[in-house]
């Protein structure tokens, strides 16, 4: 388990990277809802390929799939992932979490461990 915890990796996305999702952090909330879904998706099938999803850190999750280079949060462990896009890339935090055979989104309006906006898109 310190292993798995200790692969979760938070690393913020270029500035090319931000340029092409939107100009402004509001408008980065479509780019980031679907990196995150495009994220899932890999992590899904590369889960599926080798049996865990610890695919590693940020920036490994981004050198195998490009397309995902807006997600900045990485948690991916054997049995599970949790997936997010941060302020100030976006307004809000969006979040994708993966959690015993089902998946929940949500967009959280702080910062913190608890989601008290939590809403789902």
């Amino acid at each position: 388990m310190a292993l798995e915890r200790h692969a979760a990796s938070y690393e913020p996305p270029s500035r090319a990277v931000l340029a092409a999702a939107g100009s402004t952090a509001a408008a980065r909330s479509a780019a980031a809802r679907g990196a995150l879904i495009r994220a899932a998706r890999h992590l899904l099938t590369y889960g599926r390929a080798h049996h865990t999803f610890a695919i590693g850190s940020v920036r490994d999750l981004h050198r195998r799939y490009s397309d995902t280079a807006l997600v900045d949060f990485v948690d991916a462990r054997q049995g599970s992932f949790f997936l997010a896009v941060d302020p100030p890339t976006t307004k809000a935090i969006w979040r994708f979490d993966y959690d015993n055979g089902s998946t929940s989104r949500v967009i959280c309006t702080a910062q913190g461990d608890r989601c008290p906006g939590l809403k789902r898109w």
